[in-house]
This record gives C-alpha cells, sequence and structure tokens, in this order.
C-alpha cells in the first residue's frame, strides 16, 4: 500500500488557468531513471482534470491497480484541488484524511494569497511533506482516523475511467502533444502504445511507470524505460 504523491493546484480566477501550487512525492520504489516521467505524469493528469471538479467535492478516480483522489476547496476567491496518487490497495478513508490535513494546512498558510502570481509556484509547507511520509502506513493513522469520522463527510463522486475525465478537455493526442509536464520519453512512449494498441480498447496508463522497481540492474532498466508501456 503506498501513496506515491500529493500535488495541490488551483485555478487562476482571472484567466482560468490551472497551475501547479505545491508537490510532494515519495517514489522509493519507482525506478530512480522514471521518477521524473512518472512526476510529469502526475501533473498532466492534475492540470488537465481540475477544471472538471467543482468546489467543496471530493472525488476519486479509478486506473487500472491505481486511483486518484481529489479533495476540492471551498474558497470562493480561488479555486484550488489537493491530489493523492495511489495504490488501490491503500484504505479511503485514510488517503481522504490526508487530503483533509493536506487542504487544511495550505488553506491556513497561503490562502488565496497565490493569485497574485499567474504560473505555478513552489510552495512548501513542510507539515504536509511530512504527512506524506507518515500516512505511508495507514496502520499509524488509521485509529486517528477513526476518532475523527465523527467529522462530516463529503460525498464522493466517483470516476471509473481516468482516460474519460481527462478528454473532456479536448482531443488526448493534442493535449499530451502541447503538455509541457510530459517529457520526451513519455510522449514517445505515448505514441507508441498507441501504435501497439491499434484496433482495441486504448487507455491512459499514467501509473505503470511506478511498477519499475529500483533493484532492476541499470542495463536492464533503461531498456524498461524504452519500451514500458506507459501511457
Amino acid at each position: 500500500m503506498k501513496i506515491l504523491g500529493i500535488i495541490i493546484a488551483g485555478q487562476h480566477p482571472e484567466n482560468n488557468e490551472t497551475y501547479i501550487l505545491e508537490e510532494h512525492y515519495h517514489l522509493d520504489s519507482v525506478n530512480f531513471f522514471a521518477r521524473g516521467t512518472v512526476k510529469g505524469s502526475f501533473k498532466f493528469v492534475v492540470r488537465n482534470s481540475l477544471k472538471e471538479f467543482e468546489q467543496g467535492s471530493s472525488h476519486r478516480v479509478k486506473h487500472e491497480n491505481h486511483e486518484v483522489h481529489v479533495l476540492m476547496g471551498s474558497d470562493a476567491k480561488a479555486k484550488i484541488g489537493v491530489y493523492a496518487f495511489c495504490d488501490s490497495e491503500y484504505p479511503v478513508r485514510v488517503v481522504k484524511e490526508l487530503l483533509r490535513e493536506s487542504l487544511r494546512v495550505f488553506e491556513k498558510n497561503v490562502g488565496s494569497q497565490w493569485v497574485q502570481k499567474k504560473g505555478d509556484q513552489s510552495v512548501v509547507n513542510k507539515e504536509i511533506g511530512e504527512k506524506l511520509v507518515q500516512y505511508q502506513n495507514p496502520k499509524n493513522v488509521d485509529k486517528l482516523v477513526q476518532l475523527e469520522s465523527n467529522l462530516e463527510e463529503t460525498k464522493e463522486i466517483l470516476h471509473d475511467n481516468l482516460e474519460k475525465l481527462l478528454a473532456r478537455q479536448g482531443d488526448l493526442d493534442q493535449l499530451a502533444n502541447k503538455s509541457n509536464d510530459l517529457n520526451v520519453a513519455a510522449k514517445q512512449m505515448y505514441k507508441q502504445s498507441k501504435k501497439t494498441n491499434k484496433g482495441c480498447c486504448y487507455q491512459f496508463n499514467f501509473f505503470n511507470c511506478a511498477m519499475l522497481k529500483l533493484h532492476v540492474p541499470v542495463q536492464t532498466q533503461v531498456l524498461q524505460i524504452k519500451s514500458y508501456n506507459f501511457m
């Protein structure tokens, strides 16, 4: 059970563009050479989905053996959302509590001040990074979460297809091609995957790259990264 990363993003009220505001990752289990690709893919998902979510809502997007959990803030001045990327075995109630705590910290320390700048930012709330490490073992926090179970729950909206969610923002080929979040390797894998899967059901395999382990020999790693069906 792993949480690979937390990303906080906002939709600027003036130009409606989505900007990455804060990001924390726990990628010890990910192939060293693939970590940049994984981070970029996570940001690609965030940047092309935030606009679909209403303020104050909660969402869970399933994708093969992984899930994306989203909690939207309620601040009318600036639309923000907290994303957690984890495997499907991670307890939902625990990751939802991590999202709530991360949102609380960001709103307390940053609030709507981020709108003063149009662009990605490098906000660092040390407390959120520490919580990401703490929550790697849900047993460490599950009892605390249960004690907080009397808190009002936000109704969760379940999305069973990541591809359909992203496609609402436009043609996926164009989104991927124009993206500054996806590196050259990711874009090449995307194109190769489309050629390989012609005539069959195609899905974005954003998280499969996270399965490349660090203990694989370096020579094997390079070959795997070049040929891996990442998207």
